[in-house]
């Protein structure tokens, strides 16, 4: 028992009231209160609960924290925020709420720089300087200093979700991920960078995004030059060599190396699509992809090259652009010598081994590999044509094709032959030129031996001599 209650048990015991010298002066104690103190003090180290709710099953070894609690099923929130929306029950949250405004961090750690806003958040970092972590799961390694992180982590095992949003399907272990991700719903962004202009909703994001103005990145894969900051995106990494893939979906094959990726996947079968643009009928699964097709309204392209004058609005396109200038092709077919910078390409090229054409046209026989030639294909029965050239009247199915036609004004041409002074503006009339060094003929007549470099060509050759 620490000293503190020692002294003043013996004081109950003697029965003094008046104790002198604490301040300088004569102090009168309250010993009901004293008496109060010690048994809650008690009560921490026998897990007894002794304080609890007649009208459900609430216990607490904290008179105050009974108090806290009566105030719930009236639902009174008297102390609000003269900032934003928040209110709450208890003065000392609203206390705690403002210092989100003010910046104010009066808790700071005596053995690093660890500054916060609350003196609970101090607690539990405080242990992580301690090496003892008393609390362990009976059914895996994980051990934790605290008694609630491992509560939270058993639900891992049992796959209990008891924290639900009352606006879409999201559930959650954890209480605090829930609040974060109510954010989500309204747009409200309580964590901001001290650093840079960055503010998020989540608690979790901003611990992420602090981690990159710093270069420390302990974590490094011994089989590449992998680094990061985090333990747990090294577990995750490791399995690109592993090839282990423990989250699996239950009702079809897919498999993947990373919880999120399941739970996107899970989507396609519900087909749930819970984040809407609020300026056209575009929805999604993700509110990350939600975010970069909001920049196609705003034309906002806040990802540039460092290399060259490329901008874009997704960070994921920047990455593959990247890859240009490294040449860098990380994705390799198992059957041919093919290799490229995109895992999606590979996906591509490998149906045309497999020859699976899982998208079908409604309206037609027409079948194909890729869900964005579906897409493509549909306008023509529609007739649908919504990129426009706003030089002359043309029109197209394809932004790409937009994007070729633009160079006719311009007169640029940006595909160049490694062998001749051949230019072009169109990437696919490069492509069809090589073949004249390559001599390569990949279309072929079913009918006879003829062979050419283009399909145009093939089409001609059928016309010609055998359709009558």
């Amino acid at each position: 028992m620490p000293v503190l209650f020692v002294v003043a048990y013996s004081f109950l015991l003697s029965g003094f009231r008046n104790i002198g010298g604490c301040c300088g002066t004569s102090c009168v104690v309250d010993v009901a209160k004293l008496e109060d103190n010690l048994k809650t003090h008690a009560a921490i180290n026998t897990s007894e609960k002794p304080f609890s709710q007649d009208s459900c099953e609430f216990k607490t070894s904290h008179r105050g924290k009974l108090k806290k609690h009566d105030m719930t099923p009236t639902g009174e929130k008297p102390f609000a925020c003269d900032q934003c929306n928040y209110i709450t029950g208890y003065p000392s949250r609203l206390k705690i709420h403002k210092r989100v405004h003010t910046g104010e961090k009066p808790f700071s750690c005596e053995r690093c720089d660890f500054k916060t806003s609350r003196p609970g958040s101090l607690r539990r970092h405080n242990m992580t300087h301690s090496v003892e972590k008393p609390f362990a799961c009976d059914q895996c390694d994980f051990k934790t200093s605290i008694r609630y992180m491992l509560n939270d982590h058993k639900r891992k095992h049992t796959g209990e979700r008891p924290f639900a949003c009352d606006q879409c399907n999201f559930k959650t272990h954890y209480l605090i991920r829930l609040k974060d991700h109510k954010r989500e719903h309204t747009g409200e962004k309580l964590f901001s960078c001290d650093r840079c202009d960055f503010k998020t909703s989540e608690r979790t994001s901003l611990i992420n995004h602090n981690v990159a103005h710093t270069v420390e990145k302990p974590f490094g894969c011994d089989q590449c030059g992998f680094k990061t900051s985090w333990q747990s995106a090294l577990r995750t990494h490791q399995r690109v060599h592993t090839g282990e893939k423990p989250f699996a979906c239950d009702q079809c094959d897919f498999k993947t190396s990373q919880r999120g990726h399941l739970k996107r996947h899970n989507m396609t079968h519900t087909g749930e699509k819970p984040f809407a643009c609020d300026e056209c009928d575009f929805k999604t699964h993700y509110l990350s992809q939600l975010k970069d097709h909001k920049r196609v309204h705003t034309g906002d392209k806040p990802f540039s090259c460092d290399l060259c004058d490329y901008k874009t609005s997704q960070r994921g396109n920047l990455k593959k652009h990247n890859m240009k200038h490294t040449g860098d092709k990380p994705f390799s077919c198992d059957f041919c010598d093919y290799k490229t910078s995109q895992r999606g390409n590979l996906k591509k090229h490998n149906m045309e081994h497999t020859g699976d054409k899982p998208f079908s046209c409604d309206f037609c026989d027409y079948k194909t590999s890729q869900r964005g030639n579906l897409k493509k294909h549909n306008m023509t029965h529609t007739g649908e044509k919504p990129f426009a050239c706003d030089e002359c009247d043309f029109k197209t199915h394809y932004l790409s094709q937009l994007k070729d036609h633009k160079r006719v004004h311009t007169g640029d041409k940006p595909f160049s032959c490694d062998l001749c002074d051949y230019k072009t503006s169109q990437r696919g009339n490069l492509k069809k030129h090589n073949m004249k060094h390559t001599g390569d003929k990949p279309f072929s007549c079913d009918l006879c031996n003829y062979k050419t470099s283009q399909r145009g060509n093939l089409k001609k050759h059928n016309m010609k001599h055998h359709i009558s």
